[in-house]
């Protein structure tokens, strides 16, 4: 007797995996598209002409007195000319890979204090 062969049932089928594939870049599409909304409504909202004047003059006092300014933590090389580094606060940004400074402005944070004052200003 000859033996039978199994049918293997472990091995997907193609129009599964490119379904698969679609259902996780459209994740992907949504994902970015929702982040550049959000940064689209952000820097809307941070516009001069709707920000208040007196909480623009008191976040540069600020930041010359060095409230947003936040040490690097973490430092990784990109390429040749960048770094990537994380502040302390832990938010990311990006620098000179030839800076040698130990601390940076925050802009992030200096965002979202903005964004709070002006709401408080609007009260």
């Amino acid at each position: 007797m000859k033996p039978k062969k199994q049918k293997s049932q472990s091995t997907p089928k193609p129009e599964n995996d490119v379904s698969t594939n679609l259902d996780k870049l459209r994740a992907k599409l949504d994902a970015s598209l929702k982040e550049s909304q959000q940064s689209s409504e952000r820097q809307e909202a941070l516009s001069a002409p709707q920000m208040p004047p007196q909480v623009i003059l008191r976040a540069r006092q600020l930041e010359k007195k060095g409230k947003f300014t936040k040490p690097i933590v973490k430092r990784t090389p990109l390429d040749m000319r960048w770094d990537s580094a994380e502040l302390e606060c832990g938010h990311p940004i990006r620098i000179f890979g030839s800076s040698e400074e130990a601390s940076n402005t925050c802009r992030e944070c200096t965002e979202a204090w903005l964004l709070r004052q002006a709401r408080k200003a609007k009260r």
